[in-house]
């Protein structure tokens, strides 16, 4: 049912190849793969023979064999050879006799597209969302913006072709994601070789398109095509059409994911803007050994969630609905903050009232920040209190009437005055006088203190 490339039967598809083989040497440097071929072993012989080359190649683009890609952790690049077939004449009536549903393929796609399935030698991971970096401006202006899933895949893929050009999301590719987008790909395993073996359901591989939406206009200004295998998320491509737009998009994207629960965000090839938002570069084999720990592990948010799954790898039961399947728009704000908050105060009800503007929801999430600032105020008071207190007890202090002969008389003169009298040092009351008293005290030992003199 699944035909190894568009219009062309299988047979004509290994013929295909071997011509392509000898009419460009390049692609006899680097391994072919078919649909026939176990991508495990082909990455643990990477992995130990250490395949110095990223890429193999490949003609099939059948959903089934791109999900197989996807699940061993090869990214689907492709290349485009044209003209297809080379313009001699008569070499390209042979190819064409050979295999004739060819031409066809070739003017649907202005050339022979080829896959390159790409296994990097050095993958750029987050695997831990506390290395995500969040800028200031970048949280300050998401405000602005929605964020979704698998809302506009048609617009994003559209996006994303006119500010990279085709390069390698050409037309085979994108009736790929498509359907994989359509319809998730449940793969299955074989526990053993024996006859009586019963197949292990994996998580099926599904494949997204994230949008950020401007929310004064309505209007996309960036998103991406990923695809997800268990509880890891994979970047693949996208586009961004005003500035920070892409930032806020992948950090947004990253706070959903992480609210989720998937538990490794796969970047692909290293750039300096990732690195910058804290991913790190991993050898193919510690990428190759995390990857196959986590493809199997649904991405549960906490443990409440396990229960309703039966295995780590039931298909049915592991697509939860959640944030990224809710086909909804939340605040790419909120979705931020996510990043720095603990999964059980992270709900799609918080980010989609923050959406909506539902006053009994956001009050219901805003009630911590509510008793901070009530405390903060209750706090200004008592300080309030204490100050006037201070102030009401130092009034002791006062300045004598001005005069040419008279020198302000200071707290300390007037206790040093009375205790020379009382033998004792005396302490105003001011309670007990009041301020008429405290006048009357003042003056008194202004004369003794003149008489003395």
């Amino acid at each position: 049912k699944e035909s190894l490339y568009p219009y062309v039967t299988k047979n004509e598809t290994q013929i295909l190849i071997r011509i392509i083989s000898q009419l460009y040497p390049y692609f006899q440097s680097i391994p072919v793969l078919t649909g026939r071929h176990d991508l495990d072993r082909v990455a643990d012989i990477a992995v130990t023979e250490g395949h110095e080359k990223d890429f193999f190649w490949a003609l099939e683009f059948s959903t089934r064999f791109f999900a197989e890609l996807f699940y061993n952790g090869f990214l689907p690049i492709a290349t485009r050879l044209e003209p297809f077939p080379p313009r001699s004449p008569s070499l390209a009536s042979q190819i064409l006799q050979i295999v004739p549903s060819l031409e066809r393929s070739v003017t649907s796609s202005s050339g022979l597209v080829v896959l390159l399935p790409k296994l990097h030698a050095e993958r750029c991971l987050v695997e831990d969302w506390k290395q995500v970096h969040v800028g200031k401006n970048s949280r300050k202006r998401a405000k602005k913006y929605h964020i979704s899933f698998d809302l506009d895949i048609e617009q994003v893929m559209k996006q994303c072709v006119e500010q990279h050009g085709e390069n390698w999301l050409y037309p085979p590719v994108q009736a790929a994601f498509r359907s994989i987008q359509k319809t998730p790909v449940e793969l299955r395993r074989k526990k053993s070789k024996t006859k009586a073996a019963v197949d292990k359901e994996r998580p099926p591989v599904r494949l997204h398109s994230v949008e950020l939406w401007e929310k004064a206009t309505g209007s996309l200004v960036a998103g991406e095509i990923g695809y997800a295998v268990g509880s890891v998320y994979t970047s693949l491509t996208g586009f961004y059409t005003k500035n920070s737009t892409g930032m806020i998009q992948m950090l947004s994207m990253a706070g959903v994911l992480r609210t989720s629960g998937y538990e490794l965000w796969d970047l692909g090839m290293s750039l300096p803007y990732k690195i910058d938002l804290g991913a790190k570069n991993v050898p193919r084999a510690q990428f190759i050994s995390r990857l196959r720990e986590l493809r199997d592990r649904c991405p549960l948010k906490d443990k409440h969630d396990a229960k309703s799954t039966n295995n780590a790898g039931g298909s049915r039961n592991c697509s939860r609905a959640g944030i990224i399947h809710s086909k909804k728009k939340f605040d790419a704000r909120w979705a931020i903050d996510s990043l720095g908050r603990p999964l059980d105060s992270c709900t799609e009800d918080d980010g989609e009232a923050i959406t909506s503007g539902d006053s009994k929801k956001l009050a219901k999430i805003n009630i911590t920040k509510k008793e901070k600032s009530n405390h903060r105020k209750s706090k200004g008071k008592t300080m309030k209190k204490v100050r006037k207190a201070e102030v009401e007890v130092k009034s002791v202090s006062k300045k004598r009437p001005d005069t040419s002969d008279a020198q302000p008389v200071k707290e300390q003169d007037i206790e040093v005055h009375a205790s020379s009298s009382t033998g004792k040092r005396p302490k105003p009351d001011l309670e007990r006088h009041g301020k008429t008293d405290a006048k009357k005290t003042i003056s008194k030992n202004m004369q003794q203190s003149g008489s003395s003199e």
